[in-house]
């Protein structure tokens, strides 16, 4: 059974997500910000379906009524991501497990 990982960009207005398996994408689509439309395109693909989307205005709405909808749902914090990059590119590519201050 394929598996899927979509990430999805919400905005207010529009979602856009993009379908990837086997490391390639193999769809994207635009859709409405609603949840009739997002359930639509995520059982346009068959499979298992883990879906990424970043912390947000709407993130707990699409949690509370996307979880079922797929097998794994993450909710990323982009500021902790590029605080995290960061910190990893200070360290000369070393891991920032373990570090104190600013970056943890």
């Amino acid at each position: 059974m394929a598996t899927h990982y979509i990430g999805a960009d919400v905005h207010a207005a529009t979602t856009d997500m993009a379908f990837e398996r086997n490391q390639r994408i193999v769809k994207r689509l635009r859709v409405p910000t609603t949840i009739p439309a997002q359930r639509e395109a995520l059982a346009s693909v068959a499979g298992i379906k883990r879906l990424v989307i970043e912390e947000g205005p709407v993130a707990d709405w699409l949690w509370r009524n996307l979880k079922d909808d797929v097998e794994q749902m993450v909710v990323c914090d982009p500021r902790r991501r590029r605080r995290a990059r960061r910190c990893s590119t200070r360290a000369s590519g070393s891991s920032t497990t373990g570090r104190t201050g600013p970056c943890e």
